[in-house]
């Protein structure tokens, strides 16, 4: 055992609590040098392990089943035993006091129905992977298993929940290595584990060996785990080749990237790649949500919950993910299939983190905080000596599916977020409308607005508490958190009541004595010598959870706390969602007591009570609350919601292209022959016609408003350009059509002016390049974002009026999508080059070929295409290609020769490599319809 001066800065107080052997480094007492440790009750021994794993606070109920142990804890100098008023709370206030610190956690409970209750929080702090310790009384051994009052099978119960270890102690030779195993398993393996201790055992005496080994570091393979050079370079190029493929590339974090403290490198790391950063709920304060990367929280209790994570999920392909527990949301789709690329980064990696989801690439490192910003470094170094240049990304929105950030600065010098979509209470999410067009501002106060102004009242160090319902979505949606906060949730379970009891486990842990000196404050009592401020928030169904938790608060001191309650008299997120058809969710309405006289009550007077949504009023409200928290320990505000308006939860559904894909597939299942007829211009596929583009009136007004600006060019205009590199299926066309048009004209109006459209616009899209195109082209431009060898990208095409391309050949397959005007062509009939003549390979994961490297490749074509004489097997024939909403589709080695009017120009919104295989006209021994063909 090591010394308690090695670990605790806290001496014994010898005078007021009993003295316990100080164990040293060498594991021997300081009054004997025997081959064994003076023997102590088990009680003792299992009260100096848990402090020497700097537990201060052990939370639990009290029973005649553990009557030795509490007294063992009562005794010894660093241990606070918290009493609860159910153990349901004490197994939540333990996880959450564990996730706060990012260290062992501990609950006890007495036999029978005490350990029973735990049951809901042991199981969440294993799925949070939250490392934790539950001690629990039995009936004397004698008794076991066949006794009348409070005997259950606890090692059972608890081991069919899935903790991790779960046994009974059933003779005092036990206790040591199950201990050491339970202890072991829970900090190296970040889990829940749990111990049965007869009571009679508990009093017993043990001996503990010489060569016990009880040293936390030793046990943990945390410091033996450092990454190298080696495994830094190889994350580094990992995630650069992961970049430099797609355009949809997100960082999302867990908990333990803000215990660990990594915001700093995660917000460098993300501007460098130029994308958006998400967290878990209990991730949130791991960045600033101020600023333009973050993109504010996803899976909130089984779904993502936030509007712009949901845009950012559905549109993604490669995640980094960064100490995520669980990660089914970042990769899967609903069916818990996993479709998107990950790249793992994590301080300890388990068994089996890497079995359920194929990573491309893992890094493990117990020192994040110094390794992430040599990655960093090496990234930077690695992409200026291969001069790589990304594609897409923040700064350069060619994401194509909702990653714009329309996010503005307020007044307060905060980020106000977009408000998230309200519905009244008829469960038709048709009705979208604006809170403060269906409430009653004057009755009610709207918490989004509450909590975008709760924001600038919380410091960078404060802790958030939440519960679960439509309180959650509000917090988690208006606080617009600072670097540095941490967020306490019930992430897999959801349990109600935790806000409370989270707030009870970190007030007590951060009202340590405050120092004055900034230098030397440590995070339980702030950064500049103050509590932190612990904002608990729930609503009226939740409080009512743990309400008599209150009492513990006031028993144990608890400071600087204020409680938000939204009080709505309804389980609201119960009755809000859409269960199915004819489900109608009833029975959710509950009555509420006097809240702000309730915590009178418990000895916390002047509870404000929120009826508005003044703001004035509200920041006025805030202000007092925080007020007194801070002079009386713990304050309330009641914040009346109307019950009509509530917030959406947001749920992932796949990107158009994903849902167009896996129709394909169903129907190929079904047709079993989709393809080409070999002829010059594409034929229909066999189970339907290719089809058009079907644009609003609003649309077509807007579109015929750009003609006159197409007329101003002389010559043909190129938009920049979008690769779709393996993200095809991921990208919105609608929007990166728009981001082109803008880009030429920063005058053209949104063409596309409302997300109904933009939807339109790609399901007409992916209709076409489904039924377009033969299920082996589909596979490599899907798979690979190539066509015959080449690269593929969309870009914007302008004619004017009279203008004409080469005599060409395809050496891909192409799409024009006919925008304004038409652009007609000359085409030959029934002939195509051979694929494989026309071939060409770029390496994977190269560069993408510059404009430079296409225009030699279309040179030498031009040196060596030839047409032979085909007789009267083909011809050249006049055709409309492209118009308004009708689509040309050209596949690999067919030859046309397109065209605009000589009475107005037109423009097209095109997929292709950018590459033609031009062919000199002297080049073409075929006759038929040559006369056509015009000289460019």
């Amino acid at each position: 055992f090591p010394s308690l001066s090695v670990l605790r800065p806290r001496l014994f107080n010898i005078e007021s609590k009993a003295q316990f052997p100080i164990m040293t480094d060498n594991n021997a007492t300081s009054t004997t040098t025997s081959s064994v440790l003076q023997s102590l009750p088990a009680a003792e021994l299992i009260c100096q392990l848990l402090s020497n794993y700097n537990i201060t606070h052990i939370f639990g109920g009290h029973g005649g089943a553990i009557v030795p142990l509490v007294d063992a804890i009562e005794s010894h100098p660093n241990l606070t035993f918290v009493l609860n008023r159910c153990e349901v709370n004490a197994s939540q206030a333990a996880m959450a006091y564990a996730k706060l610190h990012n260290r062992l956690g501990c609950c006890i409970a007495t036999s029978g129905p005490g350990a029973a209750h735990l049951l809901s929080g042991l199981v969440d702090a294993d799925q949070d992977r939250v490392p934790m310790i539950c001690i629990t009384g039995l009936k004397d051994v004698g008794s076991v298993r066949h006794a009348d009052f409070q005997d259950v099978d606890q090692a059972s119960i608890f081991r069919m929940a899935g903790l991790a270890i779960s046994e009974t102690v059933s003779h005092i030779s036990q206790l040591i290595p199950l201990l050491r195993n339970a202890l072991y398993t829970a900090i190296s393996n970040n889990r829940c584990v749990h111990l049965a201790i007869p009571v009679d055992i508990q009093g017993q005496l043990v001996t503990v060996p010489k060569l016990l080994n009880f040293r936390p570091e030793n046990v943990s393979r945390k410091v033996l785990e450092r990454a190298g050079e080696e495994e830094i370079g190889g994350l580094a190029t990992a995630i650069l080749k992961e970049r430099m493929k797609s355009q949809h590339m997100v960082i999302f974090c867990g908990w333990r990237a803000a215990a660990e403290g990594l915001g700093n490198a995660i917000e460098d790391m993300a501007e460098f790649l130029d994308v958006p950063v998400i967290t878990s709920f209990d991730g949130k304060g791991v960045v600033g949500e101020g600023n333009g990367f973050s993109f504010g929280v996803a899976g909130i209790y089984g779904f993502v919950g936030g509007g712009k994570s949901q845009s950012v999920l559905e549109n993604c392909d490669v995640v980094i993910a960064i100490c995520l527990p669980d990660m089914s949301k970042a990769l899967s789709d609903k069916k818990d299939m996993q479709v998107r690329k990950l790249i793992q980064i994590e301080t300890d990696l388990m068994k089996g983190d890497t079995s359920r989801y194929i990573a491309r690439h893992t890094f493990e490192s117990n020192d994040l905080a110094v390794s992430l910003p040599k990655v960093l470094q090496a990234m930077k170094t690695e992409k200026e000596v291969m001069k790589l240049d990304f594609q897409g990304g923040l700064t350069k929105p060619q994401y194509g599916g909702g990653y714009e950030n329309d996010e503005k600065i307020n007044s307060h010098g905060c980020m106000s977020k977009a408000r998230m979509n309200l519905h009244p209470s008829n469960h038709d999410p048709k009705n979208a409308v604006k809170a403060l067009d269906v409430m009653d501002s004057k009755k009610f106060c709207y918490p989004e607005t509450f909590f975008e102004i709760m924001s600038r009242h919380l410091d960078e160090d404060s802790i958030l508490c939440a519960d679960i319902g439509d309180n959650a979505l509000y917090m988690a949606s208006g606080v617009i958190a600072k670097k540095g906060q941490r967020t306490l949730t019930s992430e897999h379970m959801g349990i109600m009541g935790f806000g409370l009891n989270s707030a009870l486990a970190a007030s007590l842990s951060s009202s340590a004595t405050p120092t004055t000196n900034c230098a030397t404050a440590t995070s339980a009592n702030g950064s500049c010598g103050r509590m932190r401020k612990v904002l608990a928030v729930a609503g009226d169904g939740g409080i009512q959870m743990s309400l008599n938790e209150i009492a513990t608060m006031k028993d144990h001191g608890s400071q600087n706390v204020l409680v938000v309650i939204v009080v709505n008299k309804r389980l609201g997120r119960v009755n809000n969602e859409t269960w199915g058809p004819g489900l109608r969710a009833d029975g959710c309405n509950l009555g509420s007591p006097d809240y702000i006289k309730l915590f009178e009550a418990y000895g916390y007077p002047n509870g404000q009570v929120l009826s508005t949504s003044d703001e004035i009023v509200i920041e006025e409200t805030i202000r007092k609350g925080w007020e007194l928290a801070e002079s009386q320990g713990v304050a309330v505000v009641v914040v009346q919601q109307d019950p009509k308006v509530f917030p959406t939860m947001h749920k992932i559904t796949p990107a158009s292209g994903h849902v167009a894909w896996e129709h394909y597939l169903k129907e190929m299942n079904k047709e079993r022959n989709v393809g080409f007829k070999s002829s010059g211009r594409i034929s229909s596929p066999s189970f339907g016609q290719i089809p058009g583009f079907h644009f609003s009136q609003d649309t077509t007004s807007k579109l015929d408003s750009l003609q006159d600006w197409i007329e101003g060019f002389e010559t043909t205009q190129t938009s920049s350009y979008t690769w779709i590199g393996e993200s095809f299926l991921s990208i919105s066309p609608a929007a990166v059509f728009q981001h082109q048009l803008t880009e030429m004209n920063p005058n053209a109006p949104d063409v596309f002016a409302t997300q109904e459209e933009k939807d339109n616009f790609d399901k007409d899209f992916w209709a076409v390049v489904m039924k377009g195109f033969s299920i082996s082209e589909l596979n490599e431009i899907i798979e690979k974002g190539t066509s015959n060898g080449y690269p593929l990208r969309f870009q914007i095409l302008i004619l004017p009026k009279d203008a004409i391309f080469k005599l060409h050949a395809h050496p891909n397959v192409e799409v024009s999508i006919g925008m304004q005007g038409t652009l007609y062509h000359y085409y030959l009939t029934d002939y195509t080059f051979p694929k494989h003549e026309l071939e060409r390979f770029f390496p994977p994961g190269s560069p993408y070929p510059t404009d430079e490297t296409i225009k030699d490749l279309m040179d030498e074509f031009e040196t060596c295409m030839v047409i032979d004489d085909r007789g009267d097997r083909s011809r050249f024939v006049e055709d409309v290609y492209a118009s308004r909403g009708q689509v040309g589709i050209n596949p690999a080695g067919s030859v046309h020769q397109s065209f605009s009017s000589k009475e107005g120009g037109a423009m097209l919104f095109v997929l292709w490599s950018g590459c033609h295989c031009n062919i000199k006209l002297s080049n073409v021994k075929h006759k038929l319809g040559t006369e056509l063909l015009r000289e460019v």
